[in-house]
């Protein structure tokens, strides 16, 4: 419980607060191979809050689900959140390197609307094929 010190004609009063009311999002995406298994924990992804900095980190498990840790969002109101793939290529993968936007939206009933503007959030990595010598 919060106290805030109110100054009410020239006497401080303690007003007490209840807990601030909080919503916790629990946001997703997939990752498809192409080419080859996909293994658990094989790629990284993040969550990029609106000011471009790192909010959240996961892999994928074998089913290729991303499951990042909840973000608790304490105001009502749109956040601005980016899903994108920070996985070096390399190792005869060729990364998909596309970033989603996703919007999430506080309700006043401390429940929230996740949108994906440009539909799923969902990665395609693709096994480059390799070359044999003959």
């Amino acid at each position: 419980m919060d106290e805030v010190l109110l100054i009410a004609a020239g006497e401080p009063v303690i007003e007490r607060r209840a807990e601030p009311e909080y919503t916790d999002v629990t946001l997703t995406a997939r990752v498809e191979a192409e080419g080859a298994e996909l293994k658990a924990g094989q790629f990284t992804f993040c969550v990029y809050g609106g000011d471009g900095r790192e909010v959240a980190r996961a892999a994928n498990d074998r089913d290729g689900v991303i499951t990042f840790p909840a973000q608790r969002l304490l105001v009502l109101g749109t956040y601005r959140f980016n899903i994108c793939q920070p996985t070096p290529g390399g190792f005869g993968w060729i990364i998909d390197r596309g970033c989603f936007s996703v919007l999430v939206t506080v309700d006043g009933a401390g429940g929230a609307q996740v949108e994906i503007p440009n539909g799923e959030a969902l990665f395609v990595n693709r096994r480059s094929p390799t070359r044999r010598r003959v």
